[in-house]
């Protein structure tokens, strides 16, 4: 018996020291990148910009162009008053301490849950910690995505343990960070849709989202705030590696068109009725919660206007924690890690800037199957092994 638990002992550090490896060499990667893109300044600029600026006395969407919602500068100017060091290299290393924040504190919701479900800390943390797109866009791009992205999985896990004001209250503030984090709302509403009261309680995430722009619109002028944002967002030229800059770089399509919209809109209600429908094979809403936000973002992203490396970073979360579960496994962890590692290092050596046709069209294949391949071996894995089925807590024999 002592044996047993000597070997148990063994295998639980073992595990701690991978775990904390894993960690270490996150952030090393991410402080020797910090380094490296010293000198780039990129969007990083643009924000410390506009945060000194706000510190001057000037006022956002009022005295200046502000296309980013009013939480994001307010987290910029608060860190720039607090460390006063008003530096891009400031700012990454604010973005680097939040996105190792996300990684300590995704570890530590896994291992709080360990005993209700199945999960695997480590591929959680490998799929996050040592990926490629979440490092540069933090450490040398300086953008803030990531930040948004933990807010909407804090969401998304708290819902899952009726949490639903705590979980509302989240998205709010991903929202506030990025608008991109709104698309979010639609998975989890039909995902609760036989409870109304689960409903109400998200709907305060609108609450949030108004309370905090509400002062936006008395300091600033509204007029000057629909245009730096709503117009801006609608007016932006095809970018990314997507299927709407393939056919701009075809001159299929020269002028200016909703055609991007109404597809997305079509593939959205379509993805959405489907998972609705496939809802009944499952008993119950966990697992396959995970599955329809990721499916809904990843139709989202890819039906958009715009397929930028940033906008994965939404994806990241929800797909790691899908992959941590310890009903899938090894080869097709791997497969699904492979498969986007080669999307984002696509993205993360300027694809997104190539004119070439004939690459162009080879990325587009590319990022398309990178991402829709593994929500389909995802897909599949959860019907043949049913995994969905509530893990069974084991019985506490101490109190017995």
């Amino acid at each position: 018996m002592s044996g047993n638990t000597e070997e148990q002992g063994f295998k639980n550090n073992n595990r701690k020291t991978l775990l904390i490896t894993v960690i270490i060499l996150g952030i090393l990667l991410r402080i020797i990148l910090l380094i490296y893109g010293t000198d780039y300044e990129g969007d990083a600029e643009i924000y410390a910009h506009r945060g000194r600026e706000v510190l001057k006395g000037l006022t956002p969407y009022k005295d200046y162009v502000e296309t980013k919602p009013p939480l994001w500068i307010a987290s910029v100017v608060a860190w720039f008053y607090i460390t006063t060091v008003k530096s891009i290299v400031s700012l990454k290393i604010m973005l680097i301490i939040a996105d190792i924040s996300f990684l300590i504190g995704g570890l530590y919701l896994l291992n709080k849950v360990k005993n209700r479900e199945n999960y695997d800390g480590l591929i959680f943390l490998i799929m996050t910690a040592l990926n490629p797109v979440i490092i540069a866009n933090s450490a040398y791009f300086g953008r803030y995505d990531i930040i948004p992205a933990a807010f909407s999985f804090l969401a998304f896990f708290l819902l899952r343990y009726q949490k639903e004001k705590l979980s509302a209250l989240m998205l709010g503030i991903a929202t506030m960070y990025k608008y991109l984090a709104a698309v979010f709302l639609l998975p989890l509403l039909v995902a609760i849709r036989t409870n109304v009261k689960r409903i109400e309680y998200l709907l305060i995430f609108s609450s949030v989202c108004v309370l905090i722009l509400i002062p936006v619109y008395f300091i600033a002028s509204i007029d000057r705030f629909i245009e730096d944002t709503v117009y801006y967002f609608s007016e932006r030229s095809t970018r990314g590696i997507g299927v709407w800059k393939l056919i701009s770089r075809l001159g299929i399509n020269t002028g200016p068109s909703n055609t991007p919209l109404i597809i997305q809109t079509i593939c959205l209600v379509i993805i959405t009725v489907f998972m609705m429908a496939k809802r009944k094979l499952f008993n119950n809403d966990e697992a396959w919660i995970e599955l329809l936000i990721i499916v809904f973002y990843v139709t989202y992203l890819l039906s958009n206007k715009i397929v930028l490396m940033q906008y994965f970073i939404f994806y990241l979360p929800f797909l790691a924690l899908v992959t941590s579960r310890n009903e899938i496994n090894i080869s097709a962890k791997i497969t699904v890690y492979v498969l986007n590692f080669i999307t984002f290092l696509l993205l993360l050596l300027k694809y997104e800037y190539m004119d070439n046709i004939l690459l162009l069209t080879v990325g587009v294949i590319t990022v398309y199957m990178a991402t829709i391949v593994p929500l389909i071996l995802i897909y599949r894995l959860l019907i043949k092994t049913k995994f969905l089925k509530n893990v069974k807590e084991k019985p506490d024999i101490t109190n017995q």
